[in-house]
């Protein structure tokens, strides 16, 4: 027989919260400003900050551009497999087949359906990133309290957008390109 070594366990402390409470709490938690490097001046940490707020700028529109063409390319494809049947000679239609084609051969393919719950999850996901991504930048606001009421405006955006999801809604017709 093997005695164990290992130490029993202690109960739980009445002092300690249980881990979804530390995530529900997460979202209120002010977090405090960081302390400037010691080695670095005033002046170099704004240069440092802005040229950060300039990568994550541009990443941010990045994301957006990616997520809207996405949400395009994706809201068509799934518009097309939905509506196929119901609308074969309209317009966007037709227009769809030729900007499409390769992808709509797969939509009629033995694994269409596949690749229409593909598109779909696409469309999607593609909607809820662009929905994150969608912030103003900073020339559109003036002053600290603007900046603070759009972050919490975007909190809101956020929420709505979880909520929503998977929102993979094709009501209209798809717009064409003139």
């Amino acid at each position: 027989m093997v005695a164990s070594t290992r130490t029993p366990t202690s109960q739980k402390s009445e002092d300690k919260i249980p881990m979804s409470k530390h995530v529900e709490n997460a979202k209120h938690v002010v977090t405090k400003v960081p302390v400037s490097p010691p080695n670095m001046s005033l002046e170099d940490e704004v240069i440092l900050l802005r040229a950060r707020n300039k990568i994550l700028t541009d990443a941010l529109q990045a994301v957006k551009e990616s997520a809207t063409d996405q949400a395009k390319r994706n809201f068509d494809l799934v518009w097309f497999a939905r509506n196929r049947c119901r609308y074969p000679t309209h317009e966007a239609s037709k227009v769809l087949e030729r900007k499409y084609s390769n992808e709509i051969e797969e939509l009629r393919g033995p694994n269409g359906d596949y690749h229409h719950g593909m598109h779909t999850g696409l469309l999607a996901a593609s909607r809820m990133f662009k929905e994150f991504s969608n912030i103003p930048v900073d020339s559109d606001l003036e002053g600290w309290s603007s900046h603070l009421a759009e972050a919490t405006k975007h909190e809101k955006k956020i929420e709505a957008s979880r909520n929503s999801f998977p929102n993979a809604s094709t009501e209209e017709f798809p717009t064409l390109a003139k």
